[in-house]
């Protein structure tokens, strides 16, 4: 795989389309994580977002992410 260096200002351009992701019930259940040293970006899965009477099986947050994952692709 290929890899190159990317400025901040693609970085925050990156993140603002992945929060504007679209989720179920608009519970956004993510969290972002920059890691300096491997230069990637974390997502993870907000447990504190899950709505349980909802979602029991979490599958609608599991989606929501991946929504936010696919808008962060470069």
């Amino acid at each position: 795989m290929q890899t190159r260096e990317v400025d901040a200002t693609a970085v925050q351009t990156l993140l603002a389309a992945a929060v504007a992701a679209p989720s179920v019930h608009n519970t956004q259940p993510w969290r972002f994580g920059l890691d300096a040293d491997s230069r990637t970006i974390e997502v993870h899965a907000d447990h504190a977002r899950w709505l349980p009477a909802a979602d029991p099986g979490r599958r609608a947050q599991h989606l929501s992410v991946g929504a936010a994952v696919l808008n962060l692709r470069l």
